[in-house]
């Protein structure tokens, strides 16, 4: 296969971990700038680069929040780590809204904001909620049905166990 069908036909997981892990790094650097503009208000007392804007405020840090949290912890912790060693390790045989962080439901109404920019923001959580959700299906069948020839649960290295805790929580 040519280099760009590699990367949207394959079923190796250290391909899926890797994009993982560079879809996390893409975030976290959009992330990081958002805290830098963050910081920067914050650098000194009073009104610094925002002139004012309260309501740009609360979307730079509901924004620094969902990127960090939800596309760059999740996908690179979980689906990063996960989908690169757990195979190895059971011995798998190869096969913009301002509402602030905790979208607070009075600024989350239609008198703060008439658009659809939280309605958005509400569907790519829902959407980030649905591959955690699939990702830890993924994982629990991988542990279960996909295990090596005498590979036990009791012999599973302790970090298949700590994906396989971690991933129940998520369903």
């Amino acid at each position: 296969m040519t280099n760009p069908t590699r990367w949207l036909f394959f079923t190796n997981h250290k391909d899926i971990g890797t994009l993982y892990f560079i879809f996390g790094a893409i975030a976290g650097v959009m992330g990081t700038c958002f805290s830098v503009l963050i910081h920067m208000e914050l650098a000194r007392p009073g009104d610094q680069i925002l002139g004012g804007n309260h309501q740009l405020y609360n979307v730079l840090i509901m924004v620094h929040a969902f990127l960090m949290i939800f596309f760059m912890v999740m996908p690179a912790m979980i689906g990063g780590s996960g989908n690169w060693s757990v195979p190895i390790l059971i011995a798998l045989v190869e096969v913009g809204s301002g509402t602030g962080w905790m979208v607070y439901p009075p600024l989350s109404g239609i008198t703060s904001h008439s658009g659809g920019a939280v309605d958005l923001a509400i569907s790519s959580l829902h959407l980030s909620g649905v591959s955690s959700i699939l990702g830890s299906i993924n994982f629990i069948t991988t542990i279960f049905n996909m295990r090596g020839p005498g590979m036990t649960m009791h012999r599973s290295p302790l970090f298949v166990w700590s994906i396989l805790v971690t991933a129940f929580p998520l369903l």
